[in-house]
């Protein structure tokens, strides 16, 4: 039977094994090559199946730009490439890449015409909760991965 449990007290038994298992894969020359950056999610995934926690997904909650065009119906936007156009009318980037010490400037050019709205939400969004406000984008991101766990997956441990 399943016994549904907080995802606090899930994160708390999960923690260590994901801290153990993301050592030891990037200990491994062979493992920290193939995973690179991602290799912490991927440690995570381990770790939670070690301890039987069961994730539902929601297929479309989340936008993930530039790769989706449009916003559709998605509560939350996953900003992990950078955005690069070269168009006819305007050659235009947002890379959160370029500013790993600060927030962007609060003049930061809009996206041109004919830029996915994806894209646009996600330099919005950065521009809105960032200048101004005090926050980084490390915070930003720790935000984000909160909010990700609270609203896109429901926890279940085996009993």
């Amino acid at each position: 039977m399943k016994k549904s449990a907080s995802i606090h007290d899930l994160l708390k038994k999960i923690a260590p094994s994901w801290m153990n298992v993301s050592l030891r894969m990037k200990d491994d020359p062979e493992t920290d090559k193939s995973f690179g950056w991602v290799l912490e999610m991927y440690a995570y995934a381990v770790a939670s199946a070690l301890h039987g926690v069961r994730h539902i997904l929601q297929k479309d909650f989340m936008l993930q730009p530039p790769a989706d065009l449009e916003t559709g119906k998605r509560f939350i936007i996953h900003y992990t490439y950078g955005c690069f156009y070269n168009m006819k009318i305007a050659e235009w980037q947002f890379n959160k890449r370029l500013h790993l010490r600060g927030l962007p400037p609060r003049n930061l050019p809009l996206p041109p015409p004919g830029v996915p709205e994806s894209v646009v939400r996600i330099v919005l969004v950065y521009v809105l909760t960032g200048d101004g406000a005090g926050i980084t984008y490390s915070i930003l991101h720790i935000i984000y991965l909160r909010l990700y766990i609270l609203l896109t997956l429901e926890f279940h441990t085996r009993r």
